[in-house]
């Protein structure tokens, strides 16, 4: 009986869990009452409406809970696949991939050409206080839920706000909507931010640090490696993109397809501004990128133009690098 006592107070504290381990300790409650059912631990005595209670009310929360984490795990993954899959679907060379950029940028092997502005269109907008980095924060957090870069607020808060304060152009949030490029879909949400990226200058020391001698890991990432407005860049990383999920899902089914289109350009406004800050014109920047998912390979390599690199950061991921050139053209 003094195990059944316990099993009820773990159920009374599950609404403090997020959930995934709401449903992790539903599974293994309903594992419990399953062993001590059949074991004879049972209570055989509940003749009030009380003590039934307390049989009913933990099956109920073990259903509710359980449906819950199944239909929020499907309902991610949807997402990600579908603007994953459209991508590998619909473009096939590096010529097909550069009308995404309306031809402004151009994909060879081992390196990007900007030929034109990418800074003209205005849906994007660089963090200009600490609540627009809040609310950067809580779309990283809401994307990497359950990941090995899952953090608290407060860590990644930390992090992100020591980035940015060295260097006000590393993150860049999407706020408004191209409407050319929606075609006048919109979201159903009010929230204005649903995307950001976060793409870092690195000093020399600061290039070491991350992918020679593996100081710390993207969690952990040193604001003092981060090269501020003047100083010499050594190199790029491109450290973070990250969407909103619930977002992206309130958005029109018709337009779900065009938001890879927008993420992209997004990040080429992005890049473009940085480089064009810190690199003096006429010169070229090697821009690193990582990510361990298989089909990034395909998007990477044979769209992107990027080489697979030797380096390793500290999390193990693969490293992709490129050379990007004429990010000053007009």
């Amino acid at each position: 009986m003094r195990i059944y006592t316990n099993l009820r107070r773990l159920l009374g504290n599950m609404a403090g869990l997020n959930t995934l381990w709401q449903g992790i300790v539903a599974v293994l409650v309903a594992a419990i009452w399953a062993v001590l059912k059949f074991s004879g631990d049972f209570p055989q005595h509940m003749q009030t409406i009380q003590d039934a209670g307390l049989i009913l009310a933990p099956a109920v929360l073990i259903v509710h809970v359980s449906m819950y984490l199944i239909l929020y795990v499907i309902r991610r993954a949807q997402i990600k696949d579908a603007e994953t899959s459209f991508l590998l679907k619909h473009f096939k060379s590096m010529d097909q991939f550069s009308q995404v950029f309306d031809g402004k940028l151009i994909f060879k092997k081992g390196a990007i050409v900007f030929t034109g502005d990418m800074m003209k269109y205005s849906f994007m907008s660089f963090p200009k206080k600490d609540a627009d980095i809040g609310e950067i924060t809580r779309i990283n957090i809401k994307a990497f839920e359950n990941t090995p870069w899952e953090d608290s607020f407060d860590s990644k808060m930390k992090r992100n706000l020591g980035i940015w304060t060295q260097n006000n152009l590393s993150f860049m949030q999407l706020c408004t909507f191209d409407k050319g490029l929606l075609k006048d879909f919109w979201f159903n949400s009010t929230k204005d931010s649903f995307f950001f990226s976060c793409i870092i200058p690195l000093t020399e020391t600061g290039h070491n640090r991350y992918f020679h001698e593996h100081i710390a890991g993207d969690n952990d990432f040193r604001e003092d490696w981060v090269a501020k407005e003047g100083e010499k860049t050594h190199s790029v990383i491109m450290f973070t993109f990250a969407r909103d999920p619930d977002q992206a899902r309130s958005i029109d089914s018709l337009a779900q397809h065009q938001l890879p289109f927008l993420y992209l350009r997004s990040v080429a406004v992005h890049l473009q501004t940085l480089l064009c800050r810190q690199y003096p014109e006429g010169s070229e920047a090697t821009v690193y990128f990582q990510n361990n998912d298989p089909k990034f390979r395909r998007l990477a390599t044979k769209l992107a133009g990027m080489d697979i690199s030797k380096l390793k950061s500290k999390d193990n991921e693969t490293v992709y690098v490129t050379t990007v050139k004429d990010f000053h053209s007009q």
